[in-house]
């Protein structure tokens, strides 16, 4: 039978040799892949701000799920990513370096790193605009893609009439009698008008109430123009002032259509 001293020997040797395998393992956790199905970012630059009870979600995608896709708008500010909602003392993925940019310039599989606490690392969004953003928790990287300007979505008019006003149409610039629209009877936001129209200017409002002080329909810009080949641009503003409105440039017969849904307009010369 072996001493006592030989067994505690042979007994701790054990242990370091545990501790060593234990050690080996977190060192090399890094690289293991993040197994979550939920994963949301949180920051002034997110939709949704600051708050951790409701930060913005990403959707995992259909052929990977640890790979996260988020494609929307984003601002400009700071943001990282949790895993959970609520606390703030919870393990956050965030860039290698605090600061690192998100912007018009895509990013290509850049490493990020996980941990709770300080540093607090956060990526600053220096450009807004509409991105994609992906996050592959297999391995540990992110990519970037800027899509274009921010998309605000405006809410539908609302309006049982539409009318249009201006020298360009047929009753002029009468507020009293101004040229009304035809509503499409399986598409309320859909307004249409054919007719005769002069070379001139013209706009178009809801319900005009016999002063110039509502709302017109106008062009996005002072120098949109309706010709033989249709309006130079298609969206429309419903706005007070700057007091725009369509050129038509070509007398002649027209189709005009107002899409109060989309804030869109189609003319066709006949």
């Amino acid at each position: 039978m072996k001493p006592m001293k030989y067994m505690l020997i042979a007994f701790a040797a054990l242990l370091m040799t545990a501790c060593d395998s234990e050690m080996d393992l977190k060192i090399i956790e890094g690289e293991l892949p993040i197994k979550t199905s939920t994963l949301y970012m949180v920051g002034d630059a997110t939709p949704n701000g600051w708050s951790i009870d409701s930060p913005t979600p990403l959707t995992p995608t259909a052929d990977d799920a640890l790979v996260f896709v988020w494609e929307g708008p984003l601002y400009k500010g700071e943001m990282k990513l949790c895993l959970t909602v609520g606390s703030w003392d919870a393990a956050f993925i965030r860039p290698e370096i605090h600061g690192t940019e998100i912007n018009k310039t895509a990013t290509v599989n850049q490493k990020f790193e996980m941990h709770a606490g300080d540093p607090d690392n956060k990526w600053r969004v220096t450009e807004a605009g509409e991105y994609r953003l992906t996050f592959d928790l297999r391995h540990w990287q992110m990519s970037t893609e800027w899509l274009g300007e921010i998309v605000v979505k405006k809410d539908p008019l609302e309006s049982e009439t539409l009318y249009m006003i201006g020298d360009a149409t047929p009753n002029g610039w009468s507020m009293d009698n101004p040229t009304p629209l035809t509503r499409d009877a399986s598409n309320k936001y859909l307004f249409t008008w054919e007719g005769n129209l002069n070379t001139g200017d013209m706009k178009a409002c809801l319900e005009p109430d016999g002063t110039f002080s509502c709302p017109f329909l106008r062009p996005s810009s002072g120098d949109v123009e309706i010709s033989s080949a249709g309006v130079s641009a298609s969206d429309f503003v419903y706005t007070t002032n700057p007091d725009d409105k369509w050129h038509v440039t070509e007398a002649g017969t027209y189709s005009i259509t107002f899409d109060l849904e989309n804030y869109t307009i189609h003319v066709e010369k006949k």
